[in-house]
């Protein structure tokens, strides 16, 4: 993990001893969007060239995304603080222009629901992805014409002889590895540049979170072809948060995601994140009628951040 500059030394780095802290503020502020996927947070604070620092100001959560790019060190705030707090986003957009000494301090991201209160507040928008969102409970009966190509591409899978869905346990990880490496390769080969970074991290940690973690493996005669894993983000919406899968097994990807939101039928709502502009991923995730779509932001503010009003 990269060092903090002793500037920066007041924040915290996430780290598994915060995921209960950040696990209810995020249930408390109703946060829908898988960036706010703790697992996926301190999974990401441990990469070899960023790290993600926090702290409270105003009773919000201010996070940080802290790179090392081309020799240079670069701070941005990761997402809007939360719950919302004028006072602590100033505070925010004022530590990251101290630190780089620019008056262009940007936001990562931020979705739907805070687009309104950031642009207030002075920053430049521009949409970059959508999120899809699913009832669980419709996923689950998959009924009626809306899911007939769900139907049939999980028929698809369980007809293959030999195939078995069953959760992750230890001594998967060096076969899930190389099911991940395979599924790279096979995206690189069609032009698409993918990263395992913290799917690895994934993989040494998937135990360290508890519940908040859960893996499902598929497996034909006791190879697996496919993992999944995920959780909650709040009490009522959940996350697919990695979901791989060999596509030389006919309906495999359809049937891991249905296979691991019907378990968990507690979470009303599911999250399966982006397409990442895959055309053959989006024809997957709309088999599963999604009830909404989250767009997500990207944000910069050049000049003075205003209070907003009302």
């Amino acid at each position: 993990m990269i060092p903090v500059p002793d500037r920066l030394s007041d924040l915290k780095r996430v780290s598994w001893r915060d995921q209960d802290l950040f696990v209810r503020m995020t249930s408390e502020t109703g946060q829908i969007g898988w960036l706010y996927y703790f697992p996926f947070l301190e999974l990401l604070a441990r990469a070899d060239a960023q790290t993600l620092l926090w702290e409270i100001h105003d009773g919000a959560l201010c996070l940080y995304r802290l790179r090392h790019d081309d020799d240079a060190v670069r701070l941005h705030l990761y997402l809007p603080p939360f719950p919302n707090s004028d006072a602590a986003l100033i505070h925010a957009v004022e530590r990251v222009r101290a630190f780089t000494g620019k008056p262009l301090a940007h936001l990562e991201w931020a979705d739907g629901r805070h687009k309104d209160w950031v642009r207030t507040m002075g920053f430049e928008t521009r949409p970059m992805e959508e999120e899809f969102i699913y009832d669980t409970a419709l996923v689950q009966a998959a009924a009626g014409k809306d899911f007939e190509r769900l139907r049939k591409e999980m028929n698809r899978a369980r007809r293959v002889p030999g195939l078995e869905v069953r959760d992750f346990r230890r001594g998967d990880e060096d076969d899930c590895w190389a099911l991940m490496r395979q599924w790279q390769k096979a995206k690189q080969a069609h032009g698409l540049k993918v990263g395992l970074g913290y799917k690895r991290r994934c993989l040494e940690r998937a135990f360290a979170f508890g519940e908040q973690l859960q893996g499902e493996v598929v497996t034909v005669d006791g190879r697996i072809c496919a993992l999944t894993f995920g959780g909650a983000i709040t009490a009522s919406h959940g996350n697919i948060f990695i979901a791989i899968s060999n596509n030389e097994v006919p309906g495999v990807a359809y049937l891991q995601r249905h296979h691991f939101m019907a378990q968990r039928r507690h979470i009303a709502f599911f999250n399966d994140s982006t397409n990442v502009f895959r055309s053959g991923l989006t024809e997957v995730k709309r088999a599963f009628r999604p009830v909404a779509m989250n767009t997500l932001y990207a944000a910069r503010i050049k000049g003075t951040v205003a209070r907003a009003t009302g």
